[in-house]
């Protein structure tokens, strides 16, 4: 398939380094928390990077799901997403693997419960990092 849009996030220096792309405004120190072992700096770090970005993709998704075309209009906006990003240990594979918990909060009472859990059911389709993490994504790494 033809991509619909690619970027490239360069990574150095691991969970301490940093992170840019050469062709946006993405210029990041990285940290990782200190309970993980980081030196707890006052930076980002790649799993807020990753929670980030799987709650907007998702609110974005919530939206198309509803209908709702003016992503722009903040009046427009009716429900909020929050990331949960736990880190555990794994026992199976050894070192770590991630929990993802979304949190949805509708309001303005644009639509009931019944209709909220279809919006939610269906926005799973709209957005590709939720289809990534429940592996319906093309995966490879290639050494260059």
């Amino acid at each position: 398939m033809e991509p619909v849009y690619s970027v490239t996030v360069n990574a150095q220096g691991g969970r301490e380094g940093k992170v840019w792309t050469e062709e946006g405004p993405l210029n990041l120190e990285l940290t990782t928390p200190a309970v993980l072992g980081g030196k707890g700096q006052l930076r980002t770090s790649y799993l807020e990077l990753f929670g980030a970005s799987i709650a907007a993709c998702y609110q974005n998704a919530i939206q198309q799901a509803a209908g709702i075309d003016d992503h722009d209009n903040p009046d427009e906006v009716f429900a909020d997403v929050a990331a949960q990003v736990d880190v555990l240990k794994d026992p199976e594979r050894g070192g770590h693997r991630l929990s993802v918990v979304l949190h949805v909060k509708f309001y303005g009472g644009r639509f009931n419960e019944l209709l909220d859990l279809r919006v939610i059911d269906e926005a799973s389709g709209f957005c590709p990092l939720i289809k990534a993490l429940e592996g319906e994504c093309d995966f490879a790494i290639r050494r260059y």
